[in-house]
């Protein structure tokens, strides 16, 4: 399971480091990033299930779309007849 605040307790210090490298990195980031790099493979299956998803729900919005212009052309010729 995705372990959503050590990813959000990682990025926490990470923002909070001096790029410079004049101060420390704080101790506790080795540890954080470890076991964030450790949930790498979840989020990249979770992130290709919601792509799946998200195509999914493309190709319904395409059908949708379809069958609407199919309706608004059959409503224009029932106009004219």
């Amino acid at each position: 399971r995705i372990d959503k605040t050590v990813l959000e307790e990682c990025l926490r210090i990470l923002e909070d480091c001096d790029p410079t490298g004049e101060r420390p990195d704080p101790p506790e980031l080795a540890d954080l990033e470890q076991r964030s790099l450790a949930q790498a493979s979840l989020i990249d299956a979770r992130l290709a299930e919601i792509d799946r998803q998200h195509n999914a729900l493309a190709q319904v919005d395409i059908a949708i779309r379809d069958v609407l212009s199919m309706y608004d052309r059959a409503v224009e010729q029932a106009q004219y007849q």
